[in-house]
Formats: structure tokens, C-alpha cells, sequence
């Protein structure tokens, strides 16, 4: 699902470079409700995402489903971005009652040949 819609989007928008195209993409899951994300850093090797608001802790459910649909939801986007990612829940806001953000890092796996 994030590979198509940012696949469709980059398409019609035609951004850039990698920063304009994280934004766009986060700006759009931004308005979905699941919360508000945000880049902390972009670069050719990685993307943390942070999410604020997260669905789950807002409506009180405080379950971790969201965190591992968002997991796949960035790997989709980080595999059409920086082809071949791994994506790990670095701070999970629903976890840890002291956080108040979920950090995601999108690692550009190394190949081997």
C-alpha cells in the first residue's frame, strides 16, 4: 500500500529529490488520521520518521497493531525510495508512557553480490 501510493503520487507530482518526496508522502499519511509523522532525518542511506498522536494511544486502545501496519506502510515507501529497506520501531509512544512520539527508521539494506 505505501509503495502504490507513493508510486502514484511521485508519478503525478514529480518531486525533486528524496526530501521533497518523504514530505509529500508523510504530509499525505499525515491527513489519513493515523497521526502526524514527520521526517527527523532524510538521507540517502536512512529516514527516521517521527509519528506523533498515534491512532491507537488517542483512542485509547493502546495497542501495538498500528505500529506494526505503519512498520509495513513505511517499508513500502522505503523500498520504493531507497530500494531494499528494513524498517524498525526505534521509541514506540504506546510502550513507553514517557515517550510521546514513535520513531521509525528506514534503513537502506547493503546487497551482496
Amino acid at each position: 500500500m505505501g509503495r502504490r501510493l507513493i508510486e502514484n503520487w511521485e508519478e503525478h507530482v514529480r518531486p525533486n529529490n528524496l526530501e521533497e518526496l518523504t514530505t509529500l508522502f508523510l504530509d499525505m499519511i499525515s491527513a489519513t488520521g493515523w497521526g502526524l509523522f514527520t521526517a527527523e532525518e532524510i538521507s540517502e542511506e536512512r529516514v527516521i520518521i517521527n509519528l506523533k498522536n498515534n491512532v491507537s494511544q488517542e483512542e485509547g486502545s493502546f495497542s501495538k497493531d498500528i505500529c506494526f501496519f505503519l512498520s509495513g506502510l513505511l517499508t513500502g515507501f522505503g523500498d520504493f525510495s531507497l530500494y531494499n529497506v528494513k524498517v524498525e520501531e526505534l521509541d514506540c509512544s504506546i510502550v513507553d508512557p514517557d515517550s510521546d512520539v514513535c520513531r521509525f527508521l528506514i534503513e537502506k539494506r547493503e546487497v551482496e553480490l
